[in-house]
């Protein structure tokens, strides 16, 4: 629904929406893919006069929405948190932010610096949490580009993207190397990916995007240093993927069309055939990544593993190997991230509670790995582990078999080559503030 005074096959001006939150971010997102029909790549004369989506109060309000529901507890340096306000209290700051917003002069406060051990176990990360206003922002410039950049992602890229996660890299790897007798697993991983992006050659990449924007994007990325983008901001996966894309991607499937590369986040596997094939790759990769300012942890012969020879491969949590067909098993990874959540669950104020969801989740995860593990021994571990950092009482093994039983039924549907027809889940839902009179409405 639009109000009169729209021309039909233009798109539709931000005072002319009338509906819910949803309905506006939906409109945005239609005008934005007619744009691609046009185009492949984003195109300025294009961008710009749908700018005014990014500053409006429903959008900052979509973005406040999901930091609400997705986003994490700890506030930033000012200590403000989303109850802190009610909605019209959080509109009337939009309201005072748009002009800053409008002329790019909106400037982001310092950040507050939290360092969280790395689940690999080598090294911490720095992770910034910036003032709630700066993370809704943040999040407003983030859902402003995800439309414009996303349809030109690589199709086997899965990290912080939408309806894809481990599991879908996961299914894909499996399925390619064994319908293609590709038993040689590169695995790679970048080292410290979010701190070595270029920021001038991001930017410059960016110019598609309205110089207003460009300019508030800038400081919201900018840690102070040469390179890098902050981790924690909800631009910076984004960005990331984005900058990988042009950099990587694109790159390969032009040069090794056939061979095939999965991407999650900085994590990357190639599939071959052979040694020499995996030595071809690693070289590939180094030439690609090198002059974009990347770093490769280990050599070829270290990301090299032959699954055909009876050796096994770790991505992305899970331990591949051959057994008849490929079994996945629980990688060392996952183990250290029961035993961090776990400690972390203990310092709480309710810790039994705590520990029981570190478990439950842990398990709801692991569906992959049912059919392949010594469930028992796995079941032991778990709660022996936890009874060594928590003393917080434990979760009934019954409950535990069940979360990780529900864990494989998952798995198998999304593995399964002829799925039955179901009915979606509910998705989530956004608050339904609908437009009736621009008196009475808070935007």
């Amino acid at each position: 629904m639009y109000e009169a005074g729209y021309t039909p096959g233009r798109p539709i001006p931000v005072g002319a929406h009338a509906g819910t939150l949803e309905d506006f971010a939906h409109r945005f997102q239609r005008d934005v893919r007619a744009c691609h029909k046009q185009f492949e790549v984003p195109r300025a004369e294009k961008s710009v006069p749908l700018l005014e989506h990014w500053y409006d109060t429903r959008n900052l309000a979509l973005a406040l929405i999901h930091i609400q529901q997705r986003g994490g507890e700890s506030p930033g340096p000012d200590g403000i948190r989303p109850e802190h306000y009610t909605i019209n209290e959080w509109f009337d700051v939009f309201r005072q932010i748009q002009p800053l917003l409008i002329n790019g002069e909106y400037d982001p406060s310092p950040p507050r610096k939290v360092e969280i051990a790395k689940l690999s176990g080598r090294g911490f990360r720095t992770i910034e949490i910036a003032n709630l206003i700066d993370r809704i922002v943040a999040r407003a410039t983030y859902q402003w580009l995800w439309p414009w950049m996303e349809p030109n992602f690589y199709r086997r890229s899965y990290g912080f993207r939408s309806q894809r996660g481990t599991w879908h890299a996961l299914r894909e790897a499996v399925r390619v190397s064994t319908r293609n007798d590709l038993y040689h697993w590169l695995c790679h991983d970048l080292v410290s990916a979010f701190d070595r992006v270029p920021r001038n050659r991001l930017l410059d990449l960016l110019a598609w995007v309205p110089s207003a924007m460009l300019r508030v994007l800038s400081r919201l990325i900018d840690t102070g240093r040469k390179h890098g983008i902050p981790q924690g901001s909800a631009l910076s996966p984004l960005l990331l993927n984005f900058y990988l894309t042009k950099h990587l991607d694109t790159p390969w499937q032009l040069q090794c069309p056939l061979t095939p590369m999965l991407r999650y986040a900085d994590d990357i596997l190639v599939l071959v055939g052979n040694n020499e094939g995996a030595q071809s790759a690693d070289a590939l990769l180094r030439r690609l990544l090198t002059p974009s300012g990347f770093q490769l942890r280990d050599n070829a012969r270290d990301a090299t593993s032959n699954l055909g020879a009876g050796e096994s491969a770790d991505w992305l949590g899970f331990t591949v190997a051959t057994q008849a067909n490929l079994s996945v098993r629980i990688g060392e990874q996952r183990w250290r991230r029961l035993e961090r959540g776990l400690e972390r669950a203990s310092a709480t104020e309710d810790g039994a509670s705590s520990a029981k969801s570190v478990l439950k989740g842990w398990f709801d995860y692991l569906g992959p790995t049912y059919d392949h593990e010594d469930r028992a021994s796995v079941l032991r571990g778990a709660k022996d582990l936890a009874d060594r950092v928590s003393s917080n009482g434990c979760v009934p093994t019954r409950e535990l078999r069940d979360a990780w039983r529900n864990s494989q039924r998952r798995w198998s549907r999304l593995t399964d080559p002829n799925p039955r027809l179901v009915l979606p889940r509910k998705q989530r839902q956004i608050p339904a503030i609908v437009v009736q009179d621009q008196d009475e409405c808070p935007f």
